[in-house]
This record gives C-alpha cells, structure tokens and sequence, in this order.
C-alpha cells in the first residue's frame, strides 16, 4: 500500500487529455468531459488524503455522480470511454470497503 499525492493524480490525467490530442482542434463537448474528468480525480484526491475531513461525505456524493454520469455517456463519448477505466479505479481506491491506496 503506498500513499497517494496529488501530484501522483495528474498522472492519470495527462494520458486522457492527450488521447483526445491536446494540440488539434476540441469540440465543446471533448473539453467539457475533460473538465469533468479532472474534477473527479480532484474530488478522489480529497477522499484519498482526507478520508474523514467533514466535507468528505459530499465530495463523494458528487465523484458518486460525476462516474455514474460518465458511466451513463461512455457508450457515445469516445473521452467518457477512455476516462472511465480511471475512474472506476479511483473509485474502487476511495471505496470505504477498501485501503486508501492506488497503485499507478
């Protein structure tokens, strides 16, 4: 089990932003899911260093809803599809039943 840092987090976000190429032309659509998609590493970053802290029970009740919202547009949205392996890991790592790791 190895602690997780925020600057470990981004490493998860920089192969999505590249895959939708950072340096060619976005839909509005690509940039908000990318948005969207950093957020919820964001919010699994407060879960993971401060399990406890007393916004924690809101902050999981919003990534909660940003995966289940990826979930539900993964089938036509080809960064939703890309996203989604990263995200179902940040959940299983900020699930209560689980450690508070991440293996990157």
């Amino acid at each position: 089990s190895s602690d997780v840092c925020s600057s470990d987090l981004y490493v998860v976000v920089l192969p999505l932003c590249g895959s939708i190429g950072l340096g060619s032309a976005r839909t509005d659509a690509q940039l908000s899911s990318v948005h969207a998609f950093t957020a919820a590493v964001i919010q699994a970053s407060v879960l993971l260093r401060a399990p406890t802290s007393m916004l924690a029970a809101d902050v999981r009740h919003d990534f909660d809803l940003a995966y289940a919202i990826f979930c539900e547009v993964a089938p036509g949205s080809v960064v939703a599809r890309r996203a989604l392996p990263i995200l179902t890991r940040l959940r299983q790592a900020v699930s209560p039943e689980q450690p508070q790791s991440l293996d990157l």
